[in-house]
């Protein structure tokens, strides 16, 4: 499995670093990477699948393949948007400080801005090394329009809060609206469906 971006695409100048799960990626993680590139001037933002997020105590509950193909399915077409395989095959838990370092170590005259909601950001205290990781990025928060977020007391915390319209999804909530036969019409894109329906994840049987 590759590790790193598809070579013939320019390395950005400015990088925004998207983590999670994405057990499924659904329209409003795609709607946060195309905001922080308008508001934040972004050249590109990479989703970054985790193998296993530190703060949850087990494995998404698809597998890396799967979720990377639904990833790509959701980005296919927006050249600014890309996927980067290599926290699958750092050791788990996926420390972002440990995909900041491997990621840095490839793009070094790269800026990273790490992308993460605003319930994230006032708990960046909890992450592992963070006093480092403030160190190698900015972060992009966020935020409804309008409201207010304090920063965590980090020093030498570097943010900017990206305002988009509250979109109200998680993943558990879709993963059950398919395991009970709801429509997730609005919360997927067609691709990524398909691709549920085709290898038959989360519970999904034809109705």
């Amino acid at each position: 499995m590759s590790t790193e971006p598809n070579k013939a695409i320019r390395p950005p100048q400015r990088l925004g670093l998207f983590g999670g799960s994405f057990d499924p990626i659904h329209r409003g993680h795609r709607l946060m990477a195309e905001t922080a590139l308008e508001q934040a001037g972004l050249d590109a933002v990479w989703f970054i699948p985790a193998a296993q997020s530190p703060l949850k105590g087990s494995r998404p509950q698809a597998d890396d393949h799967d979720r990377l193909a639904m990833i790509r399915a959701a980005i296919r077409g927006r050249p600014k948007l890309n996927v980067w395989e290599g926290e699958l095959q750092l050791p788990p838990p996926s420390y972002s400080l440990r995909t900041v370092e491997a990621i840095r170590a490839e793009q070094a005259d790269t800026d990273l801005y790490w992308l993460l909601g605003a319930d994230q950001f006032t708990q960046l205290e909890q992450w592992w090394r963070i006093e480092k990781l403030v160190e190698l990025v900015r972060f992009l928060v966020c935020v409804r329009p309008g409201s207010v977020v304090k920063a965590p007391a980090l020093p030498g915390l570097r943010w900017q809060a990206i305002e988009n319209e509250p979109i109200d999804l998680a993943s558990s909530q879709i993963r059950e609206r398919i395991q009970t036969g709801k429509s997730v019409d609005n919360q997927l894109d067609p691709d990524v469906f398909n691709w549920i329906k085709h290898k038959q994840l989360y519970g999904y049987s034809a109705q």
